[in-house]
Order: structure tokens, then C-alpha cells, then sequence
């Protein structure tokens, strides 16, 4: 069991480093944060929880299917604003920007009609 749950963690880690450190060194290099620290900034401390973490885009064109970045594009979920809870997703810039989004889609399509 423990490696198990140590496998989920590893793959956590590794979908919360979306495109790598370098991607996220940029990022903060403009003056941006992530899609999760913006998350952070503005659900309440310690309230979100990610939805469709692990999920890759399916893109076999223009040499994408060598770029599998877990969570690609977007960051979804819900969490609490000052106390009500709500829905929120976020586009991410540091992850492969797939041209073919429809996995992205999908995530945003739950994020909008969940319940």
C-alpha cells in the first residue's frame, strides 16, 4: 500500500511542476505567477482541490506526442472565496500549449457544469 500512495504523491509532484522548473522560472522571470499560485492567491488558504490532475493531451501532431505534460494547459477545481464555495480554472502558459486541446476542453466542460 505505501508504495502505492508513494507512486500518487510522485505523480502529484510531477502535475504540480506542470512543463518543469525552467517553465516556471520563466513565468516568474515576467513577472507572472502559475495557474497555482494564482489559485492560491485568491481560493482560501488550504480549500482547493484539483480535479483531472493526471490528465495529458492527445495531440499526435507536430511532434507533441513526445510532450506529455500531466494536467497540460489548465488547472481545475473548487475550493472556497472568503467562505462560499465555488468552481475556478485556470489557463497555464508554462505547459505545452497543445494545439490540440481537447482534453483541455473536457476539464473546462466539468468545471463549468459540475454540481
Amino acid at each position: 500500500m505505501a508504495t502505492t500512495i508513494e507512486e500518487l504523491e510522485r505523480r502529484r509532484e510531477l502535475a504540480r511542476l506542470g512543463g518543469g522548473e525552467k517553465r516556471i522560472a520563466a513565468q516568474h522571470a515576467k513577472g507572472r505567477l502559475t495557474a497555482r499560485e494564482r489559485l492560491s492567491v485568491l481560493l482560501d488558504a488550504g480549500s482547493f482541490e484539483e480535479y483531472d490532475m493526471f490528465v495529458e493531451h492527445n495531440c499526435a501532431d507536430f511532434g507533441m506526442e513526445t510532450q506529455k505534460i500531466p494536467g497540460d494547459g489548465v488547472v481545475t477545481g473548487s475550493g472556497t472565496v472568503n467562505g462560499p464555495w465555488s468552481m475556478s480554472s485556470h489557463r497555464t502558459s508554462r505547459s505545452s500549449a497543445a494545439p490540440c486541446p481537447s482534453a483541455m476542453r473536457r476539464r473546462y466542460a466539468r468545471s463549468w457544469t459540475w454540481r
